[in-house]
């Protein structure tokens, strides 16, 4: 009998912030986001 527990659980919903949060936020779409990660994936060891 195997000790390790899998979950085959994957949450795909995606839930927006309300406008003002967003506005205040330092990224402030998910957009910016997709943008930011996809430039830290390209050079990691950027500022």
């Amino acid at each position: 009998m195997s000790q390790n527990i899998e979950s085959h659980l994957q949450e795909k919903r995606i839930f927006k912030p309300a406008t003002a949060f967003s506005k205040k936020a330092a990224v402030k779409s998910f957009a910016d986001y997709k943008k930011l990660h996809a430039d830290s994936r390209k050079n990691p060891r950027k500022l």
